[in-house]
Order: C-alpha cells, then sequence, then structure tokens
C-alpha cells in the first residue's frame, strides 16, 4: 500500500502478504483465481502460472456495500430482510435473514464488474447497483451510484478528499432532475392506478380503464400526471418508458401487496402505447428514449404513499386525486418542536457512557451520551439549549434505534 501526492510522488507504507479486500479486482483483469493459487501454495503444490502467463485483460471495478448510514457514515445493525443480488459477481457471506450485528464489521458483500474499458466496467456496476435488493437495514448504495456516476470519477480526478468536497455537508441522496422526477411521478401514479383498479375489479367486476388523471407529490412538490389511452403526460411533458419482459415470480410479494389472484405475474401498465411491468418483484426496469436503462425498487406501499429506490436513493411519493392535492395544500404542518424534545438513538448499539443526569442545564451541541455499535463510537449531542427532564438509558444498556435516550424541557 501506498500513497500519492499532488506531484506523484509515491510513498510506500506496508505490504500485507494476505487475500486483499480488492482481489476480485485482480482476479478479473488477469484471468487468475488467486484463492486457487494461494491454497496450492499452502498444501505444498506448486502454483500453475508464471509471470509471463500474467496479462492485463480491461477493467475492473468493485464496490463495498456497507450496512451503514450514507448520510452520517454510522452503521445499521439489523435484520437483513430480503437480500437479492444482482447479475454481477457478489462476494457476500450473508443471506435473506442474516442479521447484521453491531458487534463486527457492517460490511455486507463486494460488487464487482468487468469491462473492455473503464466506463464499461463502471456502467456495469451502476446497472448492478440499480438491482441489488436490500430490505431491513440502511445501506450505503445511493452514495455509491452518485459517486460512480459523478464525472470527477469518470475522469479519473479523485483523491482522499473527494467526499470532503463535493459534499461538504454530508451526503443526503440523489437530487432529482426534472426528467428524472417526472419518471418517478408516472412509474408512481400508475402504479396507484394499477392498485385501484385491482381493488376495483374485484369488487364490481368492472375495470377504471386506462386514463386518469393523478398528482404525485415528491420532496413537498407536486407533478399533475395524465394518461390517455397510454400516452402519459407530467406537468404537460411526454415521459416514455418501455419496460422489455413482464418479470416472473410475484408469488413471495403477493401478500405484502394484498393480491390474492393465484395466477398473476405482474401488472401491464401503458405508457405510450408500450407495456411497462409492476411485477410485484420489487425491482422494474425500463427504457427511456435513448434506450438508457431506468430502473427501480418498489420499497413500501403505505397506503397512497409509494417508497421507491430510484438512482440509488429512496424517495416516498404520494399519489393523489386531484382534490385530495388541492386540500393537502390547506392541511397545518406538524411542528418539529416536541420531536427535538427528545433524543432518539440514531442507531442500535451500548451506551457507554450517560453524561447527564435530570436537572443538569446542557447547551446547545453539548455532549449528553457516547454510543457504541461495530466498534465505533458515536457521541450524542443535545439539540438546543435545554435542561434535562429525564434520562432512560444507563450505561451497558443495548438500546435500539429511535428508542427515546433523554428527554428535555
Amino acid at each position: 500500500e501506498f500513497l500519492v501526492d499532488s506531484k506523484r510522488n509515491f510513498y510506500f507504507l506496508e505490504m500485507n502478504t494476505r487475500l486483499q479486500v480488492e482481489h476480485p479486482v485482480t482476479e478479473y483483469i488477469t484471468g487468475v483465481d488467486l484463492v486457487e493459487q494461494m491454497l496450492r501454495v499452502a498444501a505444498g503444490w506448486p502454483i500453475t502460472i508464471t509471470q509471463k502467463d500474467i496479462g492485463i485483460n480491461g477493467w475492473a471495478v468493485e464496490c463495498r456495500v456497507y450496512a451503514e448510514d450514507p448520510k452520517r457514515f454510522l452503521p445499521s445493525p439489523g435484520h437483513l430482510r430480503i437480500h437479492r443480488a444482482p447479475e454481477v459477481r457478489v462476494d457476500s457471506g450473508v443471506t435473506e435473514g442474516s442479521t447484521i450485528s453491531m458487534y463486527y464489521d457492517s460490511m455486507i458483500s463486494k460488487v464487482i464488474t468487468h469491462g473492455e474499458n473503464r466506463d464499461e466496467a463502471i456502467d456495469k456496476m451502476i446497472k448492478g447497483l440499480d438491482s441489488y435488493v436490500i430490505q431491513g437495514v440502511k445501506h450505503n448504495i445511493s452514495l455509491l451510484r452518485e459517486v460512480l456516476n459523478h464525472q470527477r470519477l469518470r475522469e479519473g480526478r479523485i483523491t482522499t478528499k473527494f467526499l470532503e468536497e463535493e459534499y461538504p455537508k454530508g451526503f443526503d441522496g440523489h437530487v432529482l432532475s426534472d426528467v428524472e422526477s417526472h419518471q418517478l411521478a408516472a412509474v408512481a401514479a400508475a402504479l396507484q392506478h394499477r392498485q385501484k383498479e385491482a381493488i376495483w375489479s374485484s369488487l364490481s367486476n368492472r375495470e377504471l380503464g386506462d386514463s386518469y388523471r393523478l398528482v404525485a407529490e415528491i420532496n413537498g412538490q407536486q407533478h399533475l400526471v395524465e394518461c390517455r389511452k397510454g400516452h402519459v403526460q407530467v406537468d404537460g411533458q411526454p415521459v416514455n418508458l418501455v419496460s422489455l419482459e413482464i418479470p416472473e415470480d410475484a408469488d413471495s410479494f403477493k401478500e405484502q401487496y394484498g393480491i390474492d389472484d393465484e395466477d398473476f405475474d405482474g401488472y401491464n401498465l401503458s405508457l405510450n402505447d408500450s407495456a411497462m411491468a409492476y411485477a410485484v418483484d420489487p425491482v422494474l426496469v425500463y427504457h427511456d428514449d435513448n434506450d438508457h436503462q431506468v430502473a427501480m425498487q418498489i420499497l413500501e406501499r403505505r397506503g397512497s404513499t409509494w417508497s421507491i429506490q430510484f438512482c440509488g436513493t429512496a424517495y416516498n411519493v404520494r399519489v393523489l386525486e386531484e382534490r385530495e392535492a388541492e386540500l393537502s395544500k390547506l392541511m397545518p404542518v406538524n411542528s418539529s418542536a416536541a420531536a427535538s424534545k427528545k433524543l432518539l438513538a440514531p442507531l442500535t448499539g451500548k451506551i457507554v457512557k450517560v453524561l447527564v443526569e435530570p436537572g443538569d442545564k446542557v447547551g446547545e451541541d453539548q455532549a449528553v451520551a457516547v454510543l457504541e455499535a461495530m466498534k465505533m463510537q458515536d457521541v450524542l449531542r443535545a439539540p438546543k439549549d435545554f435542561t434535562v427532564k429525564a434520562v432512560h438509558c444507563t450505561p451497558d444498556q443495548v438500546v435500539q434505534e429511535e428508542d427515546v435516550l433523554i428527554e428535555f424541557e
């Protein structure tokens, strides 16, 4: 391992005579199975290659997928409810049902792709991450995807200060472009319409048809979605998405979405006379006018709100009838003042120290407790100038994410 400065001076650090986390990159570009060769050496057998047999073929990229909150770089221990790897190389020691413990490293897997050139390897990685389904814990796929798609990485202008320079206030997820917002709104509205149609037809044996006008609300902004005879417009702009196939194997999701039809494989959604698939399989893959892949994941549906992962980031999209959307603007906004008087555990972990007692006066940003998880300590601080009203945790206590630790007044 070594460092390189701005003048391309190399500084040697160390050599680890063991298998490296990045060894799949070497395996892809050389075609050598390093683990096999190490086992041969350990067994006292000769290795099967010489230096002249080793060449370099193309480019490879590896991403480490962690159970952590990329906004704060804090681990996210918990139960891995769903884990479905993409159709690229994934090295992992977990399966669906595994527990990501708070006592160990939070890495879920390594994802590796190979291409004839650097751009091809990166593009394959982005497609792989888009179809990687992880539910039950927070993960860093949104940050990985954003970095991979960044112009600086594409051009190779990366330094160890990249995150500090590009996200000085922390990473807060992907910022949707107008086109992406329209695509997300169109899909969410189509899903909501088909969900309503399924309920309507089961009760009355009548179909609602393919025409509808709905409002999709994303990050507080409302978008009017109009569909007539398969032609979809969002805010007056056409949205064209084509699904190449209807996914299968939706059985495991029927119960989650309240679908009883035993023969169901997916809904056909018509957008601009093209078949889109909402297959209750959570991964939806479309292609736009430029034949670029547009992948989304359905994470959850709560009434008329769809939680959809798009461009690596999860968005809550509320789909309303037009009249509902008009009235929702008149609803008062809940105040966060009461919530700010409670300090919640940011993740599952063990309390190391409690630094305050009831009656103590604390200043804004003052340390009040220390939480440990996965060999990392997180100092918890008071959100404002307060007096401590109650303390609900003790040293060595294991707490769950969002448990109330301290109350203020």
